[in-house]
């Protein structure tokens, strides 16, 4: 867009070269002049032509005084005319309106069920610098287990911060098959996208890409087609819930600069909510590990969930620490305690005893899959003999790397070593301090060494 006539700077420059050439003139031209006339009039002295140079000096003065105010007042008239003059968009950008819609329907698409945050807002404040980072933040890749509140987080911050961070366009997909209910039940999405070439044109679709007819070639067409977006527009992806190996392979399409039509980021941005690490696909990866909420802020969610309820609100820190010791802080765990305590009517030690004997959907949402792939890679054996070394210490003991091979019984070293790593990227064993020491949550001990205990003659 061409600049209203006498806008030319955003700045107005006082002290420019008009301004320096009035002041010479006045301040020096016009004095000197008038003493070289007094000389050649033929004055004897200083002193007689003190007359004329006074009043030519007051003079000079008056004039630089009245160029000064005459340049203070078209100061002030710029800055009205800018201040009533409608300012112009970025070339090509959306008007707010519609870019407020498009964000709008991209949050309608999110699963998330949080009235209130509690103890993320150190969380979402760096995510949110790296949205507005011009240089890096190009995929963000929120990290964690199953229910500690990855999705929350990214609807948070993209309903939060998405427009103060310029994008125009916004798609959330999600790779999720099921998800796990308040009411303890693992639904199945009604719209489940487990291809990628389906999840690529549903992106498209909410971002106003056009593909062609053939899905083979989706995934090229929209490379192509969102590298040719405006360049006032600047679009952000969410997807949400990659878990798997195959889903993980995303990563690698969406920054491919070696590809004749380039990757999908810079100036897009991505985040992603996944199980799995993807730190090592892509040097353009951010990664924020999401644990669970610190015994404060989940005592205030329980709080928050069971306001009205005098036993809920009544009681102290200290009361509710056996729901913190099973749960871990896992929001998603949290509310099914309050849920099930609010609704069901029996005492919190009874539902506690139901969490630790882990009803199978619940398992299978929170483990099931990590299993299942880890599996996959290094079979039955391994992954049995890695998780159950954790059975002779107690629930949620540290373990050190020479403790944990002892205990798995692995002979292989580097068979050992590899499936460690995977277990830990899947968010199946944690890692914790500088020294590396190992652990597992404590539903997930449950689970496996009760079992080998029940099972064991």
């Amino acid at each position: 867009m061409t600049e209203p006539s006498g806008q030319k700077n955003d700045k107005f420059d006082f002290f420019d070269r008009s301004l320096i050439i009035q002041m010479v003139m006045s301040l020096i031209i016009l004095p000197g002049i008038t003493a070289l006339v007094a000389l050649l009039s033929g004055y004897k002295s200083v002193d007689d032509a003190r007359p004329v140079l006074l009043t030519t000096a007051i003079i000079s003065v008056i004039l630089a005084v009245i160029f000064l105010i005459r340049r203070v007042r078209k100061r002030r008239l710029t800055e009205v005319l800018a201040a009533t003059q409608p300012k112009t968009l970025k070339a090509d950008r959306p008007a707010p309106e519609e870019i407020q819609a498009r964000l709008k329907g991209a949050l309608q698409r999110a699963i998330v069920d949080h009235e209130k945050l509690f103890g993320v807002d150190e969380l979402v404040y760096d995510i949110q610098e790296y949205l507005l980072d011009p240089n890096r933040g190009w995929i963000i890749s929120l990290f964690g287990e199953g229910g500690v509140g990855k999705t929350t987080l990214a609807y948070e911050v993209l309903k939060r911060y998405a427009k103060q961070s310029e994008f125009t366009r916004f798609a959330w997909v999600s790779a999720k098959q099921r998800y796990y209910s308040l009411t303890g039940e693992l639904r199945n999405r009604e719209s489940v996208q487990l291809q990628w070439a389906d999840l690529i044109r549903q992106i498209a679709d909410q971002l106003g890409l056009e593909l062609g007819y053939s899905r083979t070639e989706w995934l090229d067409d929209f490379r192509k087609e969102i590298r040719q977006l405006p360049s006032g527009e600047k679009s952000l992806i969410v997807i949400d819930n990659l878990e798997t190996v195959e889903d993980i392979g995303v990563v690698e399409y969406l920054d491919t600069p070696g590809s004749l039509d380039g990757g999908v980021i810079k100036p897009h941005k991505v985040i992603i909510t996944t199980r799995k690490s993807v730190m090592a696909r892509s040097k353009n990866v951010i990664q924020i590990k999401i644990k669970g909420l610190k015994p404060h802020s989940a005592c205030e969610l329980i709080r928050f969930l069971g306001r009205g309820n005098q036993d809920i609100e009544t009681v102290t820190n200290e009361d509710l620490r056996p729901i913190l010791s099973i749960t871990e802080g896992n929001p998603l765990l949290i509310k099914l305690v309050v849920n099930r305590f609010l609704l069901g009517h029996r005492p919190l030690g009874v539902i506690l005893d139901e969490l630790r004997g882990m009803d199978p959907q619940l398992k299978d949402f929170l483990f099931l899959q990590s299993f299942t792939e880890l599996e996959r890679v290094f079979g039955e054996k391994v992954l049995t003999q890695l998780i159950t070394a954790f059975c002779p210490r107690v629930a949620g003991e540290l373990l050190t790397y020479d403790q944990l091979l002892r205990h798995s019984g692995i002979q292989d070293k580097q068979v050992f070593r590899d499936a460690l790593k995977l277990a830990c990227d899947l968010s199946l064993i944690r890692v914790s301090g500088l020294e590396t020491k190992y652990s597992i949550h404590s539903l997930l001990w449950e689970f496996v060494c009760k079992e080998e205990t029940d099972a064991s003659p």
